[in-house]
């Protein structure tokens, strides 16, 4: 397969339960609940994501996660898409919805959702758009990509158990500040409920990562 084809990888996570909340003591600041995560090893945990299984295949008691591949601003072509499958599941939405703080109850409360014209819990319009940088930050261009900026228009709501397919396009590049221009559009089956571009810099093969 070369590296114009388009490549689509499925993902999904396990059942909210208590087991899979975040780890660590629980503290409250400014009336706000955090957890406090143990301090963990970057570099390994970035060697360990680099070689974690794609497509429907999970690590034991785990999510499946997006197998890393790095593109240099010399390997893009306009034209280059990647595509990711995401099935949204309910712990998706109650774990953005800790991790950002917008604990609206049309996206936890489906007593509340029923009364909206949705009649069901959605899920954040931005946990959808956070897929895009998933595709952006791990397989198009990948690491050591920067996002400048990102549009975002919403069509359609993304409900629970709904499969979210991301595709990202690279539209146009940029020679002067080595800028990738890309189309991003997530649908559910043939709806278009997301859609918008992003403009990211990819550093070139002689750059040093460490320093982007």
């Amino acid at each position: 397969m070369t590296l114009k084809e388009s490549n689509t990888i499925t993902v999904s996570s396990p059942p909210h339960t208590r087991h899979n909340l975040p780890a660590g003591p629980e503290k409250t600041v400014n009336n706000a609940r955090i957890f406090l995560r143990r301090k963990h090893n970057c570099q390994k945990t970035l060697a360990g994501l680099a070689f974690s299984p794609v497509g429907n295949k999970k690590k034991p008691g785990g999510i499946g996660m997006l197998e890393l591949r790095t593109l240099c601003f010399e390997d893009l072509e306009t034209g280059m898409r990647e595509e990711l499958v995401k099935h949204v599941s309910s712990s998706d939405v109650v774990g953005f919805a800790e991790v950002s703080g917008d604990r609206n109850p049309i996206h936890l409360s489906e007593h509340f959702a029923a009364r909206t014209p949705f009649k069901t819990r959605i899920a954040h319009g931005l946990y959808t758009a956070s897929l895009i940088s998933a595709v952006l930050g791990t397989r198009l261009p990948g690491p050591g990509a920067i996002y400048l900026s990102q549009t975002l228009n919403f069509k359609a709501p993304v409900r629970i158990g709904d499969d979210v397919k991301v595709t990202v396009t690279v539209e146009e590049l940029m020679e002067r500040g080595n800028r990738a221009r890309l189309s991003c559009i997530c649908s559910v089956e043939d709806q278009v409920v997301l859609e918008g571009e992003a403009l990211v810099k990819v550093p070139r093969r002689d750059e040093d990562r460490s320093r982007i």
